[in-house]
Parts: C-alpha cells; structure tokens; sequence
C-alpha cells in the first residue's frame, strides 16, 4: 500500500514535467522547420530573384512550390503557411493542432523576426524557444 501511494505521488509529479517537455520538443521542432522552410525561399530568390508571391494556406500547398522542403513535424502537430508574400519579402507560420501546442502560432518573417502567440503554456514570453 506503501509502496503504491509513493509511485502514484512520484507519477502525479512527473507526468505533467514529461508533458511540458513533449510539448516545448514539439515547438522546437516546428521551429527547425520554419527555419529550414525559411532557408528555401532565399535559395529561390537567390535563384530567380523573387520569393513566392502567393500566400498558401497549408503545408501541401507549399511543398508543391518548395518541393525541396518536407517538415520534420508531424502533420496532426502542425500546419504549415505563409502569408504577406511578396516578391521581397514574406512570413511563415506555424500552427500547432493538438495538444499543449494546440492554436500555438509560430512565425518567422523575411527579416528574421520570430514570435510565437497563443502558446503560454509553453512559451509565455512569446519568445523562440
């Protein structure tokens, strides 16, 4: 009985560290890929001296302009869009879609801003992590 009432006190402690933990492993690598997906754009300007004008609204779209890129994020984590797309500039984003990252939006703008909103349980200061 002894024994049974320490294990469930130690799982009531480390269940929701291990939780925090999942969920910031989640952002960061939603994170890598903004960045990489970042990345992309700029070898296509480098190539044709324009980024992708349109705004696409999930990760599909955007693999059938950047056939390059594939996130390292689970599809059910994340999805994946840009927008304000201009031939100079653009932002991407990311949205999370299931647990503690869920309506989390991480962005990442052309001039290197980053910002992550609606995420205070892993990201209270709004910061990158």
């Amino acid at each position: 009985m002894v024994v049974l009432a320490i294990t469930s006190i130690l799982a009531t402690i480390a269940l929701p560290s291990y939780s925090m933990f999942i969920g910031r492993q989640t952002v960061k690598r939603a994170q890598q890929d903004l960045e990489l997906l970042s990345l992309q754009f700029e070898k296509r300007y480098q190539r044709v001296l324009a980024h992708p004008t349109e705004d696409y609204d999930d990760t599909v779209s955007i693999q059938s302009v950047i056939t390059k890129w594939s996130p390292t994020s689970s599809p059910a984590d994340f999805n994946f869009s840009s927008n304000n797309a201009v031939a100079t500039s653009y932002t991407l984003n990311a949205t999370g879609l299931s647990g503690l990252a869920e309506n989390c939006l991480i962005s990442l703008t052309h001039g290197g801003t980053k910002a992550i909103t609606n995420c205070s349980d892993l990201a209270p200061s709004g910061k990158w992590l």
